[in-house]
């Protein structure tokens, strides 16, 4: 029988620590941070000290004389030259009078270019489309957009409608109302301006005002006469309104809305 050699006990086992390698291809892809051959910081703060300072860069005197002026700080002959030198037939100005003011309206006027100016193909202000007019200009519309040829008012040609209504008349029409028109019935409604509607007092008082305004117990206000307006005239309106404040009491109706809104 043979007999089993066991393996040696070591009484005062080594304790150490282990060491990690790193291949050449692993180390070069790890991050600067994480080498082990990295330089510490104080070696790194004593190099960066080294760099700021290097006897060997020139440097700048703040004390050093300037142009013009020697060591003891007199003022030399050459920058005696240097004043005196320029127009001897100038004069100083003492008022504003006649200076250009740098900035304002007048300087920036003088200082464009009329190349430059901008003239766009829209009309400054809207002309006034009448039942006399207004054929008219249908007519330099249709001509300009299409040219001479039959009007077609299509999804192609709604662009050049739009620029030729603003061109003649300064109109501008909305995408919404550009959709619309078909024809040129169409094209007609939408540039011929409503007539202002007249307010009752001016229709109620048109014929009757001069006798109705003798009257001493009639008034004809432009536009509805509310409470307020009626304690204005009867000179307790100042009264009611510190009453209400004194109270915290809306004074009127929108901001008691505004308040309730807060709320």
């Amino acid at each position: 029988m043979a007999a089993t050699r066991l393996a040696p006990r070591w009484s005062n086992p080594i304790t150490s620590s282990p060491s990690i390698f790193i291949c050449r291809t692993c180390r070069s892809r790890l991050p600067p941070s994480a080498r082990q051959f990295q330089t510490s910081q104080p070696q790194l703060a004593r190099a960066q000290e080294r760099e700021l300072l290097d006897d060997s860069a020139p440097r700048s005197n703040p004390f050093a004389p300037g142009l013009g002026e020697s060591d003891d700080g007199q003022r030399t002959q050459r920058g005696r030259r240097r004043r005196s030198g320029g127009d001897p037939g100038y004069t100083p100005a003492k008022t504003i009078d006649g200076l250009d003011w740098v900035g304002s309206k007048k300087w920036l006027e003088k200082m464009r270019d009329p190349k430059d100016r901008f003239e766009g193909w829209s009309r400054a202000e809207p002309a006034k489309v009448r039942p006399d007019n207004v054929e008219y200009i249908l007519e330099k519309i249709t001509s300009d957009a299409f040219g001479g040829a039959e009007p077609a008012f299509e999804e192609a040609s709604r662009l050049k409608v739009q620029q030729s209504v603003a061109k003649v008349t300064g109109i501008r029409l909305p995408d919404i109302q550009a959709q619309r028109i078909k024809s040129i019935k169409d094209l007609k409604r939408a540039l011929m301006t409503k007539p202002k509607e007249q307010k009752f007092s001016e229709t109620f008082a048109r014929g009757r005002g001069a006798q109705l305004r003798k009257l001493p117990n009639v008034t004809i206000s432009a536009r509805r006469v509310t409470m307020v307006d009626k304690e204005n005239q009867r000179g307790r309106w100042k009264v009611i309104e510190q009453a209400l404040l004194a109270r915290g009491l809306p004074v009127l109706k929108k901001d008691a809305t505004r308040q309730r809104r807060l709320l």
